[in-house]
């Protein structure tokens, strides 16, 4: 306001963090002028979802969905690396079928450098360090697209993004390509779908 442009006019949020919604959405509508789009219940996706509660997924895990749905052919896992790792199942049908959260590593990840180490059997603590957060996170990913390919009878495309997904893809033997922008490209979509 006082004689400054506004550097947007609408703005959408993904918060995975209840309690700092309301801090944001003050945020950018002070910035904008108009109440920004919150990601979550009632919000138009255009994916079936064949989940228990809709309302349970995060608003990333969602915007991850739309843009995969737009940029890849069913069936696809997205593997998100972001402060947990999340895996988006969509079957042969398009459908959203499971997610599972598998670890909170990302505040040990920032203390290893984010690659293999030497030997797996680590030689100095660092090296141990990495054997344990790195590969072990690598096995996670690839155990459990192990297990999903088991239950869903088929194997399907996968793809990782967030900001280490070069880095996992690199050591993982499922994940075939990355995509680090997903979750941005969804959530214009989700902005696009629901503000026409």
């Amino acid at each position: 306001r006082d004689g400054r442009r506004a550097i947007c006019d609408d703005a959408v949020i993904a918060s995975v963090v209840p309690g700092l919604t309301d801090a944001w959405v003050t945020a950018t509508r002070a910035l904008t002028g108009r109440r920004p789009l919150v990601v979550g219940p009632g919000v138009k996706t255009g994916v079936k979802m064949r989940y228990n509660d809709p309302g349970e997924l995060g608003a990333d895990r969602v915007a991850d969905l739309v843009a995969a749905r737009t940029a890849y052919t069913a069936p696809f896992i997205v593997v998100d690396l972001g402060t947990t790792t999340n895996f988006e199942v969509v079957d042969e049908g398009g459908s959203k079928l499971s997610a599972k959260a598998l670890s909170d590593a990302a505040a040990q990840l920032a203390m290893v450098d984010l690659k293999a180490p030497a030997s797996v059997v680590g030689k100095n603590t660092r090296e141990a360090m990495q054997a344990g957060v790195v590969m072990g996170e690598v096995a996670l990913i690839d155990g459990l697209i192990d297990m999903v390919w088991r239950e869903l009878g088929y194997e399907t495309d996968v793809i990782a993004t967030g900001s280490d997904a070069a880095a996992i893809a690199a050591l993982s033997q499922r994940v075939a390509r990355t995509d680090e922008h997903l979750t941005l490209r969804g959530l214009s979509m989700l902005h696009t779908l629901n503000r026409r």
